[in-house]
């Protein structure tokens, strides 16, 4: 109830929520139903209030969202105990987005008719034909129009030839079909990505995919490592004390030696690590760049094994010299990825978010969706 009463001046549909959370634990609760019922008279007054004002000055589209706004709020509280409603004027909505949906028709149709209809002018067109559907579904001839003028502003893109470092070849087609699959799911509006030029191609994207490859090959450090330890050689006679008539007591006692244990072996260990640089960019025919961008992944991998083992290795305790990371590692050799394996493991990670061709296909789709500040 506090909330609700710290809310309702800044957002009332705010302070309706709060009371509901009320009701559903106390639907007799008479003090926030009465709240609740002055908040929606209120609300509806404001939202009347704010219709004609934008009505007042054709902003249709403005107007049409505040109703939503109202009607959305209503819709939630016939799910609330109480029996709370908020007045609307059920063909307020219907009318607001007729008058809308002619705005955008008309704006659309002007542009439309200019001579001659550029592509940005195009796009402009049919985003305005878009949204006079969005307010009205079959408004007219406006889907008709709308992808006529979508069609016009449209770039079709077709993949170009890839130049791609020795080796890396079986590459692009992985990068290709995964780009196409990034923006393909966005759903741009106004862009095409196809595998192959036709005649209706616009432009062409193409792009490098450079490599590079580092092998440590195997390197060998030798190691050594002692341990003194003690053990019995015999025993000798020892005084301990002496009994209650005076005499010495006498005990056998082992005797021990100190002696050193020495261990030596080789750590071997090979590094190897792959860069891939990828870049694209897409030119128009006449070959103005359109876009481009580049990004890079890298991975490596390592492996070690111990061998070579000298030392004191006669005694029977010789292992305790051997320390137990030694023990731990493999005694043969297993061989890193090779350059391949790493390319083939970064191409699988390369459209993670984030990684360059994630980036890439996020680009693109800003760059020709149209979506961008519309």
């Amino acid at each position: 109830m506090d909330a609700a009463k710290a809310t309702r001046p800044k957002n009332p549909h705010a302070a309706l929520e709060y009371l509901a959370r009320i009701l559903k634990e106390d639907p007799a609760n008479q003090e926030a139903i009465n709240l609740a019922n002055e908040i929606g008279k209120e609300i509806a007054a404001d939202a009347d209030a704010k219709v004609r004002h934008f009505e007042e000055g054709k902003k249709y589209a403005q107007a049409v969202a505040v109703c939503d706004r109202v009607l959305a709020t209503r819709s939630f509280l016939k799910k609330v105990p109480g029996n709370i409603d908020i007045f609307v004027n059920e063909e307020e909505r219907p009318r607001l987005a007729k008058l809308a949906a002619q705005q955008f028709y008309d704006r659309a149709d002007g542009l439309a008719k200019e001579t001659p209809v550029t592509v940005p002018t195009a796009k402009k067109a049919a985003i305005a034909f878009r949204r006079s559907l969005g307010f009205v579904p079959g408004f007219r001839d406006a889907q008709q129009r709308y992808e006529s003028m979508r069609d016009a502003a449209m770039t079709r893109v077709a993949f170009g030839r890839f130049k791609c470092a020795r080796g890396t070849d079986f590459l692009v087609p992985r990068f290709q079909s995964e780009l196409k699959e990034i923006i393909t799911g966005l759903n741009p509006e106004f862009l095409e990505i196809s595998g192959n030029r036709n005649p209706q191609t616009n432009a062409v994207l193409t792009g490098t995919i450079e490599a590079s490859f580092n092998d440590t090959g195997w390197r060998g450090s030798k190691k050594k490592n002692k341990v003194t330890k003690q053990r019995q050689i015999g025993t000798e006679q020892v005084q301990t004390g002496t009994d209650a008539q005076g005499n010495p007591i006498i005990e056998e006692q082992p005797v021990y030696e100190e002696y050193t244990l020495v261990a030596t072996w080789t750590e071997f260990e090979r590094r190897t690590a792959a860069t891939l640089t990828l870049r694209y960019e897409i030119r128009d025919l006449q070959g103005n760049q359109m876009d481009a961008g580049s990004g890079s992944l890298k991975m490596s991998d390592q492996k070690q094994y111990a061998g070579q083992f000298g030392g004191t290795t006669g005694e029977e305790d010789y292992e305790d010299a051997i320390p137990f990371y030694v023990k731990q590692m493999p005694k043969q050799r297993v061989e890193p990825a090779s350059f391949e394996q790493l390319c083939n493991a970064m191409s699988g990670k390369w459209k993670a978010k984030g990684k360059p061709v994630y980036k890439f296909g996020h680009k693109i789709y800003t760059r020709f969706s149209g979506q961008r500040g519309n």
